[in-house]
């Protein structure tokens, strides 16, 4: 990892690079194999009915629609158009009224404070400048509120995956750090040593069933 901080144009270069590859892909085919994560991460984080959430980078709405289950308010925002869609359609389907913001990680587009909790599942990871998501997070959520993230670890399959990818990739602006050190905790409490918070940590594993290989 570089120890140099990555310039802001090369972060809304990554950030386009991401836009573009989010709205190519079928994520929402693949967010439902992490729907139980999401869940977990609401679970985890505790707020009651009354609270106001916001999910960062939500994608398609998983963690969003788990809190609206849980009784919050909840408000989704997510750098890619098209995924706001697919969120709004999958709540207006369940029947949940989630104010939907087209937004940046690495600049929340909501007051401080504003929120009770705020969550990202495998979202906030790929803020390019992981510190200034970290400080965006935390500013978000008012004093004595929550902030929950889930994360790959370098140890298990994607974190795996993206090692095997690296070599085979362009090189990375200066300053790059790769999303999988959120798995990491040293780094977490790195990004997360300047804000007044407690830091908890907690190891999940997320099983897939495919009825085949070429199903996978």
């Amino acid at each position: 990892m570089s120890s140099g901080a990555m310039s802001v144009e090369a972060a809304e270069t990554m950030k386009a690079g991401q836009r573009a590859m989010w709205d190519a892909g079928d994520y929402p085919d693949i967010a439902q194999t992490v729907e139980g994560c999401a869940v977990a991460l609401v679970e985890v984080t505790g707020f009651g009915g009354s609270d106001r959430v916001l999910d960062v980078a939500c994608g398609s709405g998983n963690v969003a629609l788990a809190a609206a289950r849980a009784g919050a308010e909840v408000v989704g925002l997510d750098l890619t158009p098209k995924l706001l869609a697919e969120a709004q359609t999958r709540a207006g389907a369940a029947g949940f009224t989630i104010e939907w913001l087209e937004g940046d990680a690495e600049a929340l587009s909501v007051d401080d404070g504003s929120f009770d909790a705020v969550l990202s599942c495998f979202g906030a990871m790929f803020a390019p400048r992981q510190e200034v998501a970290a400080a965006e997070l935390i500013r978000a959520c008012r004093p004595g509120g929550r902030v929950g993230v889930t994360a790959w670890t370098p140890e298990g399959l994607n974190g795996r995956m993206f090692g095997v990818m690296a070599p085979h990739l362009p090189p990375p602006p200066e300053g790059f750090v790769p999303p999988i050190a959120w798995g990491m905790e040293d780094h977490v409490r790195e990004l997360f040593a300047p804000h007044d918070v407690e830091l908890s940590f907690e190891r999940r594993m997320n099983r897939v069933a495919w009825v085949s290989v070429e199903a996978f």
